[in-house]
């Protein structure tokens, strides 16, 4: 009824997750560009759907992954960059929340979407989710591979004691965190030494990780990621271009969430990792 009373060109879906998929439908069929809250659809071949209507009706469709838009973000992509982690073989992401989530969804399509966007972004599309384990409370953990040897473990809780909203990616040259616990954001930067122990130095010290000083000084100046996106978005249904976090891109981590969750329903147990190419005696060990 809304869209045949009024006049706009685009549309938000800030609805139910499981009403994404008709409520997009209807705004691409009237001509809209839309843009939608995560998840974009409850399941891949939704979003596929979504995604190519989309596609054919030249409409822009951006998915509600704001932390594609969030400096600390940009900061962790910018610590990869420089090397200074060498090799990174372990990831761990907490996103643990005090009260009760989405109604319906649980907190693995309500949460563990935030995490998803945020590892695809920084480490590609090459991503395979290995198992699927439940956690104390209202609460799940996903062991997944990047690329075949970055190992990451998503943790997503609600109902949780305490909040929690870390990132920590280590490798062979020291470690890196994101810590947004308290509710603004702390970054943590470790390099190994010849003897391979870790000292801390400074997150913003290192060429190509300067720019991001004045951010860490004040981060509330710093516009927050929604509006950010949504100015994109405007901008986007404006000239016709992709939008960092498109429909499209948006189509792998339905489809991890969707892996994810027909796990928990089969009662699948953790994987080992890696266990299926380790040598003959060689024990593989747990994520």
């Amino acid at each position: 009824e809304l869209l045949e009373l009024c006049s706009a060109e685009a549309v938000a879906v800030c609805t139910p997750a499981e009403t994404h998929a008709d409520l997009v439908i209807q705004a691409l069929e009237s001509g809209r560009h839309v843009f939608v809250e995560k998840p974009l659809a409850l399941s891949h071949r939704d979003a596929l759907r979504l995604v190519q209507l989309a596609r054919a009706r030249q409409r822009v469709l951006a998915v509600g992954h704001q932390l594609l838009h969030y400096w600390p973000v940009a900061w962790l992509a910018a610590v990869l960059e420089s090397g200074v982690l060498g090799a990174v073989y372990r990831v761990d992401m907490q996103r643990h929340n005090c009260g009760p989530g989405t109604v319906g969804v649980g907190p693995w399509w309500d949460l563990a979407p935030h995490d998803l966007s945020v590892l695809t972004h920084l480490f590609g599309a090459q991503v395979r989710l290995l198992s699927m384990s439940p956690e104390p409370g209202d609460g799940a953990a996903a062991h997944l591979l990047c690329d075949d040897e970055v190992e990451v473990v998503i943790s997503c809780r609600l109902a949780a004691v305490e909040r929690r909203r870390r990132v920590l990616i280590e490798g062979s040259g020291g470690l890196a965190v994101w810590d947004e616990s308290s509710g603004s954001p702390q970054l943590e930067l470790q390099q190994r030494t010849g003897r391979g122990r870790l000292r801390s130095v400074e997150p913003t010290s290192l060429p190509g990780l300067r720019a991001f000083k004045g951010l860490l000084a004040a981060p509330q100046a710093v516009p927050q990621p929604l509006k950010l996106q949504c100015q994109e978005f405007v901008t986007c249904a404006l000239d016709g271009a992709e939008p960092y976090g498109s429909g499209r891109r948006a189509l792998e981590i339905v489809r991890l969430l969707e892996q994810g969750q027909q796990l928990q329903i089969s009662g699948r147990q953790p994987l080992m990792a890696g266990s299926q190419a380790l040598p003959k005696g060689q024990r593989p060990r747990l994520i």
